[in-house]
């Protein structure tokens, strides 16, 4: 009696050990998953503020040239009347010499 409890005893904890050495190999396999899960999450995270960081570099790099887009259009408009003014003022002194040398010449002959 003594020997068939010590047998069931005997089988009772190498079935215990066999179950923690399963239950072992199962806590390390979700160990290392676990692991490359999270090396995987910090290489996106590391990813993702690069990402963000040129994201906001550029965007910054837009608006200054917007800025410059405009100023340049702006000065590009003044220039442009300027021009304009020019051109109308051309034109009277243009017309001024033509009446002139009309005049000039009908009075020479």
């Amino acid at each position: 009696m003594a020997a068939q409890e010590a047998n069931k005893l005997a089988l009772r904890a190498e079935e215990a050990a066999n179950q923690y050495t399963t239950t072992a190999q199962d806590l390390n396999s979700r160990y290392n998953l676990t692991t490359q899960a999270q090396s995987r999450a910090e290489t996106l995270k590391r990813r993702a503020d690069k990402l963000a960081t040129d994201t906001t570099a550029k965007l910054k790099k837009l608006k200054d040239m917007q800025e410059n887009f405009n100023a340049n259009e702006k000065r590009l408009n003044k220039l442009s009347t300027d021009i304009d003014e020019l051109n109308r003022r051309m034109a009277e002194y243009l017309q001024a010499i033509n009446d002139k040398a009309t005049n000039y010449y009908n009075c020479k002959t």
